[in-house]
């Protein structure tokens, strides 16, 4: 029987895949992150295979569907993915820069060390969100269907 793909599992495909191609490029440390994507802004290539990749994922989750995700966790789905989203001007903001460079020289909070700081708890929030509602999602699935089994 063949198999039938409708433009929403697709779209989730493929996003699946951007988002492991960003990881392969992100963890290989692959010199294209450094070519510049737009160089009026000073903008690598790297910021937005990141910012791609920690959008992707979130964004595969709530197009898939999955039913074990239930209503409370695609509406955290969809939390997450705002944040990941946002994660690129957000960032921009902080920095300063398109590079995401920070420093002790920055006047103000913008580009400082503190503000580098904040960059770096946020982008573990962007990361961390959609796994770790996947997990949640999934043990409570689990514990649900042990907790029908011995009620049955």
């Amino acid at each position: 029987m063949l198999c039938t793909l409708n433009a929403r599992t697709a779209a989730a495909s493929l996003l699946f895949a951007a988002w492991g191609f960003s990881l392969y490029l992100l963890v290989t440390g692959s010199s294209l992150l450094n070519q510049p994507a737009f160089p009026a802004w000073n903008m690598p290539l790297g910021t937005l295979v990141t910012w791609g990749g920690l959008s992707a994922l979130p964004a595969a989750l709530v197009l898939a569907k999955p039913g074990w995700l239930n209503h409370a966790y695609a509406f955290c789905m969809r939390a997450a993915l705002l944040l990941a989203v946002m994660w690129g001007l957000v960032s921009y903001l902080l920095a300063d820069n398109w590079s995401f460079n920070f420093g002790a020289n920055s006047e103000g909070f913008r580009g400082s060390s503190a503000a580098g700081r904040v960059f770096w708890f946020y982008s573990l929030l962007v990361l961390s969100a959609p796994l770790l509602i996947v997990v949640s999602a999934a043990v409570h699935r689990l514990l649900s269907i042990r907790e029908r089994g011995r009620t049955d």
